[in-house]
């Protein structure tokens, strides 16, 4: 029986090494036993990185729960972010925590590993049918170089607050994605980040950018094109730009 570990996530902490989930498309080889759908977790190594994250717990089947959890928690599995019937899975106390690790099993696999994660309290972007979205963005990192930035969710908030980013808010996410980016051998790379209500910014999540999407069309223009070493002319926008003033 596998003991149950927690990711060595404090709000400033070292990646070296550290595990993080990140997707991997159908590109993979078939000998890796792999989907587009299915998540990966890799080890990031020699790599020094301070990146302000939250704390998160690895739950396996039949494990009893880890003595220091804390709650509220954002709860999943390592494929996919949502259970069955699509709502965000929070989790209030031991019982809920419980509740849900049962329901997700039924949904995703009897022995899925579960990702317990410290609850955040992001900033809101605006609302949609089943709530609020937070202000989160996709970087978009080329060749090692942070390059391009677009609104995470701008297919269903179409003027969100928060945005256009700051040259602060820019500076901060530029030096994140910057130490992330070099943890990666993939040529395209993506790295999620969203803004606290405290106003601070927050690592979610990255990976390579193969199976990695934007709503953004200017956006998605412009990181194909450098990709190709071709230049794409695009000043940027509210929801989506480049990092051009802070680098």
């Amino acid at each position: 029986m596998k003991k149950t570990r927690v990711l060595p996530m404090p709000k400033i902490t070292f990646l070296y090494p550290l595990m993080i989930t990140c997707f991997i498309c159908s590109w993979m080889p078939e000998q890796n036993n792999l989907t587009s759908t299915v998540f990966l977790s890799v080890f990031i190594l020699n790599l020094l990185v301070f990146v302000a994250m939250a704390k998160t717990w690895e739950l396996h089947i039949d494990d009893p729960l880890p003595q220091d959890i804390r709650y509220p928690l954002f709860v999943r599995t390592d494929r996919t972010s949502w259970k069955l019937g699509g709502k965000i899975s929070y989790v209030k106390d031991e019982k809920m925590l419980l509740e849900e690790c049962e329901l997700l099993r039924r949904a995703f696999g009897w022995n899925a590993i579960i990702l317990a994660r410290e609850w955040l309290e992001f900033a809101e972007a605006g609302t949609f049918r089943m709530g609020s979205l937070p202000q989160e963005v996709r970087v978009w990192i080329v060749d090692s170089q942070v390059f391009a930035w677009s609104f995470h969710h701008m297919l269903v908030v179409k003027d969100p607050e928060g945005f256009p980013l700051t040259t602060e808010d820019k500076t901060i996410i530029f030096d994140y994605a910057s130490q992330i980016g070099k943890s990666f051998t993939s040529r395209l790379i993506v790295a999620d980040f969203a803004k606290l209500k405290n106003g601070k910014w927050t690592f979610i999540e990255a990976g390579p950018g193969s199976c990695a999407g934007t709503g953004h069309e200017e956006i998605f223009k412009s990181v194909a094109c450098k990709l190709l070493g071709r230049k794409y002319v695009f000043a940027g926008n509210k929801i989506g730009g480049f990092f051009t003033d802070v680098c």
